[in-house]
């Protein structure tokens, strides 16, 4: 049988070893660009709200984008689509690169937005080739690859724009980095064998495209206009209704909403939004609260090195968490798991909530938080590979990742509210400490309320075989 000798196993880890190379690139590429956004903002005269455009547009474009690309991933292929996807990032980051105005330059990020889809095909091709049962460390290697990526990627490209001469520069930079990446998917991964052969569902992803794009704007605009922000979510979701509606009815739908509301997944899906939620917590209000001024009353007045230091402490947990998962989840069960990541999460949030006076503690609550977001993200995307079909994997795993962007977009929104709102008198743009105090309670209070969810999960059952599938010779 595959991967029953050794010649095997070292092919095994050497793709899954690919893999992680791209996903870690990803990361990369998500941590770093916010770091270019003030000098690419410089080069071409634009303002605050332009430069926030350009930075929420990819994630307008990649919740638009990843129900769909997932689904042709299990359909025609999923080192297709990587391949594909990895080409359309690349012209995006080099129309960036090249940008001479807002136009182009807003044209680049809904291109790179396409990187979005890499993990949930990534996690459909380490199935195929290891199998449901020995996917899980792949998986948790692949999560902390990301998160790492994450926090290196704002230090790494912060240092290259530093030395070079023109932010231009660390944009080709990251380019090249694209490059790489698509040699890789071209020459050092496998295609996944199993293969959908329903249809894809055009009118399906068309409604769920435009109802999370409006359902995303709202977000957004949710602190600046709130009239067009409840007209807009009020839009967007009759459209997911309408949506549900017809996926419901037909026979090959985009995304299975009868297997997704039944009680084995449904809660599942509920800890995805409460995982973004808690993930975007730390990853937006931590390095803000560690560049403050001192003589506000907090903070440290850390420059990029240092924040990015404290960054990693979260980082560094979500790896340790991610690589612990699937051991931990055959030792205690994957309930006891999820469980046991939102209690440190909470515990973590509880933690930077009460005690911040120094780096040390900061960093070891966010050591907490990064360790219980880990074991989440890899154990949530676990047990939904084990309880879907195998050619199904791919745009199962890609509606968690679409809704916990769904839930990072609503957390950025609400926490900027608050923080906006709690400023101190005197200096509108700086928010007071009770601000920050205000989301790390409440983040502790949601991990909580998904402590309640995850111990409630049912029981495991294996995942049905797929009805029809295609293994290309």
């Amino acid at each position: 049988m595959p991967g029953s000798t050794p010649a095997a196993g070292r092919r095994s880890a050497a793709f899954v070893g690919f893999l992680v190379f791209i996903e870690l690139c990803s990361g990369v590429l998500q941590g770093g660009f916010p770091v270019l956004l003030p000098a690419i903002g410089a080069e071409l005269g634009l303002g605050p709200g332009d430069l926030s455009t350009a930075f929420s547009v990819e994630l307008l474009a990649s919740g638009l984008a990843l129900p769909l690309l997932a689904r042709l991933g299990d359909v025609f292929g999923h080192r297709r689509l990587i391949q594909i996807t990895v080409v359309v990032t690349l012209a995006g980051y080099a129309l960036v690169a090249m940008a001479d105005g807002f136009a182009l330059l807003i044209l680049g990020r809904i291109l790179s937005g396409a990187l979005a889809c890499w993990l949930p095909l990534e996690f459909a091709i380490v199935r195929d080739r290891l199998g449901t049962e020995r996917a899980g460390p792949a998986i948790g290697l692949l999560v902390g690859a990301l998160s790492v990526g994450v926090s290196f990627g704002a230090l790494a490209v912060g240092l290259i724009d530093d030395a070079a001469s023109s932010v231009r520069v660390s944009l080709w930079v990251l380019v090249a980095l694209l490059a790489a990446c698509l040699l890789v998917s071209l020459f050092l991964i496998p295609e996944s064998e199993v293969r959908s052969r329903g249809r894809v569902d055009w009118v399906g992803g068309m409604l769920v495209a435009l109802g999370l794009g409006l359902a995303f704007d709202g977000i957004a605009a949710l602190a600046s206009s709130p009239g067009r922000a409840g007209a807009e979510l009020l839009a967007g979701a009759v459209l997911l209704v309408l949506f549900v509606r017809y996926e419901a009815r037909i026979a090959d739908p985009l995304i299975d909403v009868r297997v997704m509301s039944g009680r084995t997944l449904a809660p599942v899906y509920w800890l995805s939004m409460m995982l973004g939620l808690s993930l975007y917590g730390s990853l937006t209000s931590a390095p803000t609260f560690a560049a403050t001024d001192p003589a506000h009353g907090y903070g440290w007045g850390l420059d990029t090195l240092g924040v990015s230091a404290v960054s990693m402490c979260s980082a560094l947990g979500i790896l340790v968490g991610g690589l612990a998962a699937d051991r931990a989840a055959r030792l205690l069960g994957e309930r006891a798991v999820l469980a046991g990541g939102f209690a440190l999460s909470a515990a973590g949030y509880a933690a930077i909530a009460l005690l911040h006076g120094h780096p040390w503690q900061f960093g070891a609550g966010l050591l907490a938080n990064g360790l219980g977001v880990g074991l989440a993200m890899s154990a949530i995307p676990l047990f939904i590979i084990r309880r879907t079909p195998a050619d199904r994997t791919a745009a199962a795993t890609g509606v968690y990742n679409t809704l916990k962007a769904l839930a990072g977009g609503i957390a950025g929104a609400v926490f900027g509210t608050v923080l906006n709102r709690m400023a101190l008198p005197g200096a509108p743009d700086v928010p007071r400490e009770g601000g920050y105090i205000a989301i790390w309670a409440g983040c502790a209070v949601l991990c909580l309320a998904a402590v309640a969810i995850a111990a409630a999960l049912r029981a495991p059952a294996p995942a049905p075989a797929p009805a029809e599938h295609d293994s290309p010779s």
